[in-house]
């Protein structure tokens, strides 16, 4: 729990989007495709 004076605001991300083109190869299967669900997991 939060002390009630403290005013700085709570650090939760807004929704956002991801667009990638040409992911069909193999850099992004080993590389791109791992990395972005990592950082997805970790919030």
């Amino acid at each position: 729990m939060r002390d009630a004076a403290d005013r700085r605001l709570p650090r939760i991300a807004g929704p956002c989007g991801l667009v990638m083109f040409g992911v069909t190869g193999d850099l992004s299967r080993k590389k791109l495709m791992p990395a972005i669900y990592d950082l997805a997991n970790r919030g």
